[in-house]
């Protein structure tokens, strides 16, 4: 969710438009689309040595969790985001105001701010979540905290509910999402969640077995929190299989509920997405990131139909997610994305 200090922030920066943030991986550009019509601006930036696996914008300015691929290192990319959105269409390049390094950083996935304006990030590599205040943020050397919770193996997602607590995503074991309350925050491995559920037995957590294929994006939205299913792995063939899945969780008494899984990973024709990764709510929508719509071959993650340059992002309404609607058209054709626009988390300002 935009917390309460980024929509005072946003408003503050002139964003009249609906502006869309989404990174391209593999072409190490961010796809930027501005405007709400039937054709919004198309604008791509270029990224220096980065491949982007998830986006944010706070106070105007615009992060971008870059993560190693070769010889690019981790790194956070911090750009204006006026500049940005108020670019003719076409390819902008442009120097980033900051580039944020550690050498702690390894894959980095989520990132998301919480109400005290806190940059938060997940750390897939080396099972970490990170933060950086925003006290030291905008300084020349931005400090680094680790272990500020009891991070899963493989974190992917991240998101602040209204409490303050975080929602994360985890790849371990098939899948696993954790609540963290703002109290055990800074407690590192010490921190005790809320809420636990997992595809994976494990002491003092909730099993539900085959619940999560791979997790990605986490969001909470119209009071529920969603988990997009990317996809499955087969350990024989080191091959991935589309996960197709969005689940529906609520919070009955205490206990996380499966209310409901939009899609179907058995059957393409049941679901309008094929590897969902990122999400993200606003008041009106949940946005979903695809990261191989459109693929002749989809494979998710590293493999599949990289050629076929496709990708899609989606947004749905909470009628049409409680209809379990799977004819909703796609918002955004990225026709000529160089694959994988969904390995991590995109981000809407101005929705409409």
């Amino acid at each position: 969710n935009v917390s309460i200090t980024q929509k005072f922030a946003l408003s503050g920066t002139g964003v009249s438009s609906r502006v869309v943030w989404s990174p391209d991986y593999y072409g190490q550009l961010l796809d930027v689309r501005v405007g709400s019509g039937a054709s919004p601006t198309a604008i791509k930036v270029s990224l220096p040595s980065c491949n982007p696996n998830s986006v944010a914008v706070n106070n105007n300015k615009l992060y971008v969790a870059c993560s190693a691929n070769g010889a690019n290192p981790d790194k956070i990319l911090v750009y204006n985001a006026a500049t940005i959105r108020t670019a003719p269409a076409g390819t902008l390049t442009i120097s980033p105001l900051q580039t944020i390094t550690n050498s702690k950083f390894n894959s980095l996935i989520g990132i998301a701010f919480d109400s005290s304006n806190d940059l938060w990030i997940a750390s897939y590599g080396n099972n970490t979540i990170f933060s950086i205040s925003a006290a030291t943020l905008n300084t020349a050397s931005p400090v680094v905290t680790t272990e500020l919770v009891d991070s899963p193996p493989s974190p992917t997602g991240l998101a602040f509910a209204t409490d303050g607590s975080l929602w994360v995503t985890g790849q371990y074991g098939g899948g696993i999402l954790l609540n963290f309350p703002k109290s055990q925050f800074g407690l590192g491995e010490s921190a005790q969640p809320a809420y636990c559920i997992a595809s994976t037995a494990l002491s003092g957590c909730q099993y539900v077995n085959n619940l999560f294929l791979e997790p990605e994006g986490v969001a909470v939205f119209n009071g529920d929190i969603w988990v997009a299913n990317n996809s499955s792995y087969n350990s024989a063939t080191g091959l991935t299989s589309p996960g197709r899945e969005l689940i529906d969780l609520k919070i009955v008494s205490n206990t996380l509920s499966v209310n409901a899984t939009y899609g179907n990973a058995s059957v393409a024709a049941d679901s309008p997405f094929v590897c969902p990764g990122g999400l993200f709510a606003t008041a009106t929508h949940l946005w979903v990131n695809d990261e191989s719509y459109g693929e002749t071959n989809p494979g998710c993650g590293g493999n599949g139909d990289v050629a076929t340059q496709t990708g899609g992002i989606f947004s749905f309404t909470p009628a049409q997610l409680a209809a379990k609607t799977t004819t909703v058209s796609q918002v955004l054709n990225f026709s000529n994305v160089t694959g994988r626009p969904g390995f991590g988390g995109i981000f809407v300002e101005n929705d409409q």
